[in-house]
């Protein structure tokens, strides 16, 4: 017996919007629907074959990546954001990118795809700044000549060094999630095949944990009814670029900190949801990449 030479994960490549990039986790979810009506009745208890069609292709999958400059760069206008004089600005612009999935036995390419929702996350522990995207496709196919670009590498982002800071005043973020949930609206008409993607209701999120002190507890009591928002920005770091997640008229969805257990220090969890001003105006959140001095 000779023993089947495997496909490992050790050799994969990704490709996003042209270029290959490192990543963590490939989750795909793509799928074919089955159309069959469950409540014939023909006689048996086994459902024949006759009785089945294919219905709409659903092409799905979670990417999971560990982010720095570049990567930013990339897909950020593919998230809903336009650059603005060093300052990426939420808008309403929908831009779809190519995606190359080299699994080893074969490269699945997906050549229109779109992020419907980004997460980015962080936290005391001894993994990197993630960005988790999910995403959506129009069709999946064989890629016979794939070509994979590798794009430049700059260093990634811990968490120590984080900054967090409500109307200027500074917390002490223990972990943070920023959420850009942009709900696009797709449509299949009489295709297998997605034939129109449009915008939908976005929701933005911030989401951080910090110690609740009796020095810093007027951050819960002054913002749980405040309706006029607040100046909110988190701003990571990795010694040489800074980024940072503003929201300058966010409000605070409110929940009191709870008691775990003995050893669990007591922390005010505070979620933001990102709100846009007319008059004076001001975008619902900005994401801006700058320089260390």
């Amino acid at each position: 017996m000779v023993a089947t030479v495997l496909e490992t994960a050790v050799d994969a490549r990704l490709s996003l919007a042209g270029s290959q990039w490192c990543f963590a986790k490939f989750m795909n979810q793509s799928t074919v629907e089955t159309i069959r009506n469950d409540e014939v009745v023909c006689g048996h208890v086994d459902p024949e074959i006759e009785g089945d069609a294919a219905g709409r292709e659903l092409n799905r999958f979670i990417i999971l990546m560990d982010i720095d400059v570049p990567l930013l760069e990339a897909l950020l206008p593919k998230m809903g954001m336009t650059l603005d004089t060093g300052v990426y600005e939420s808008d309403t612009s929908l831009s779809s990118m190519a995606v190359l999935a080299d699994l080893g036995a074969t490269t699945h390419s997906y050549p229109e795809t779109w992020i419907t929702r980004a997460i980015f996350r962080g936290g005391v522990s001894t993994m990197p700044v993630s960005v988790e995207l999910h995403c959506v496709a129009t069709q999946e196919s064989d890629e016979a000549s794939p070509t994979f670009t590798p794009a430049a590498m700059e260093y990634i982002y811990g968490f120590p060094g984080t900054t967090f800071t409500v109307a200027g005043t500074s917390y002490e973020p223990a972990n943070f999630a920023f959420v850009i949930d942009r709900n696009l609206v797709f449509d299949w008409n009489a295709s297998r095949y997605i034939t129109g993607v449009g915008r939908g209701k976005r929701n933005t999120l911030l989401a951080v944990s910090t110690p609740y002190v009796s020095a810093k507890k007027s951050v819960y009591w002054n913002n749980k009814t405040l309706l006029t928002g607040n100046d909110v920005k988190l701003t990571l770091t990795n010694g040489y670029d800074t980024i940072q997640f503003r929201m300058e008229k966010a409000k605070l969805n409110p929940k009191a900190p709870s008691i775990e257990d003995t050893t669990t220090p007591i922390r005010l969890p505070l979620t933001w949801e990102a709100r846009r001003q007319v008059d004076p105006a001001s975008d619902a959140f900005t994401i801006t990449i700058a320089a260390v001095p």
